[in-house]
């Protein structure tokens, strides 16, 4: 009996190998390169909502950062560590959801979450958009979102994320209700950086730390007394590779 495949078999077989599934993008290497960001934001959420660390932002020596809970004025995150098989997975899961193309997934809603996510490969940075993600959803946007999830749930927490320098942003002021602290900065307010549009001034670790107790042990209604005004304070740490408040 002939072991020879039929002309037809091998004609076959050869097209699955040539459709089969090639290699995904390599990730970028550098403790201060991002490779994968998952951030979900919009909605109602207040306006503090704008200058919390995205929901992960994972670097290219397997080092993430993820989103930790607000102490006070004190936005903090949760350092990660991913190991390089799980890297080498979520960019197969990446490229089976057409992550290293930009899409925009929209959706009429007012008001609603959006879910961002952004992974690197040599080419550059690819940005996908889902708005008004939901547990029912199906084909593309539903793949967007199981990657969201596989990617939030990578890795091993390795204490809290200690950063080199912190921003403190100046929210809006207030209509004088609630608590008023004095002003905690050195540098008034009039002379922070952005003033009098976007105040905002960078703070080395050394510089921060003294302030962060007073921050922390701020409550959400807590004003500081500023030049006449009364003002809302928000501490965000920054992350590798932010260097001034106009990265954020």
């Amino acid at each position: 009996m002939s072991r020879r495949l039929p002309l037809y078999a091998v004609l076959m077989l050869s097209l699955l190998v040539a459709c089969g599934p090639g290699e995904p993008p390599a990730a970028p290497a550098g403790p201060a390169t991002v490779i994968v960001t998952v951030d979900r934001g919009g909605g109602l959420a207040p306006p503090v909502e704008r200058w919390t660390l995205p929901d992960l932002t994972l670097f290219g020596d397997g080092t993430a950062v993820v989103r930790g809970e607000t102490r006070g004025a004190v936005l903090t995150g949760i350092r990660r560590t991913v190991p390089p098989d799980r890297i080498t997975e979520l960019y197969r899961l990446a490229d089976r959801a057409g992550l290293f193309e930009d899409h925009v997934y929209d959706r009429d809603i007012q008001d609603g979450d959006v879910l961002t996510v952004r992974i690197a490969d040599q080419a550059g940075i690819h940005e996908t958009t889902v708005v008004g993600p939901g547990e029912d959803d199906g084909g593309d946007r539903g793949e967007v979102r199981e990657f969201a999830d596989a990617a939030l749930g990578s890795g091993t927490d390795a204490g809290d994320y200690q950063p080199e320098q912190y921003a403190v942003l100046v929210m809006a002021g207030s209509d004088g209700r609630g608590e008023a602290r004095p002003w905690p900065l050195a540098v008034p307010l009039s002379a922070l950086p952005g003033a009098p549009a976007q105040p905002c001034q960078v703070l080395g670790r050394s510089e921060a730390e003294p302030l962060l107790p007073a921050l922390r042990d701020a409550g959400p209604d807590t004003r500081w007394d500023a030049e006449g005004h009364r003002v809302t304070l928000v501490v965000r740490p920054l992350l590798p590779g932010e260097q001034t408040c106009a990265d954020l």
